[in-house]
């Protein structure tokens, strides 16, 4: 039941991003800034997606007007004045909490068109433009193509991040590390 729950709210929710991750999707391809955006887009996401944020966003002391004005006010410096007004827009609408969604299907939209892969990073906590950057460069050498990088946070990890794309799946973990070094240690 609670599985059936969940695949209703992933429809549900895809169903009420879509519009909106088109928009930003044709915004940016006629702005020619598709890589601004998704940079944009990705660091709203993963505010909306951090641990107290979704506390706040389930507690209903807090207004959505505040809820946006708290998000615009971390990711102050990294938005332009049209995302600015998107967040805006998702806030007044009552769908800010839907934006990790929106940047999921704008990546779809932008992969589809650049002939990029899609690649899913899951750390246990958020990595740094810096990570980012370096580990888009080497996965884009890897798979020998532009890799789109989609980065989710999961508390269950040690630490360290595993990397997924199609079937491909590099466990960077401490519990991965754990693993190989208990596999060669009983060799």
């Amino acid at each position: 039941m609670a599985e059936k729950n969940q695949t209703m709210n992933r429809e549900q929710s895809a169903r009420f991003s879509r519009p909106y991750a088109r928009a930003a999707f044709d915004y940016a391809m006629e702005h020619q800034a598709l890589d601004q955006w998704s940079r944009m887009l990705r660091t709203v996401a993963a505010y909306i997606q951090d641990g107290q944020m979704i506390q706040l966003f389930a507690n209903p002391q807090y207004t959505r007007e505040a809820l946006g004005d708290l998000v615009l006010a971390l990711a102050k410096d990294a938005l332009d004045p049209a995302c600015k007004n998107f967040i805006q827009l998702l806030t007044c609408n009552g769908r800010l909490s839907l934006l990790p969604e929106i940047y999921l299907l704008f990546e779809q939209l932008r992969a589809a068109i650049q002939a990029t892969r899609q690649v899913q990073i899951k750390s246990v906590v958020p990595l740094t433009d810096a990570h980012l950057s370096q580990l888009q460069a080497t996965l884009s050498k890897r798979f020998g193509q532009p890799v789109i990088l989609e980065t989710e946070i999961d508390p269950h990890l040690l630490g360290g991040f595993v990397i997924y794309s199609g079937d491909h799946v590099i466990d960077n973990s401490v519990r991965g590390r754990f693993k190989k070094l208990k596999i060669a240690l009983t060799q």
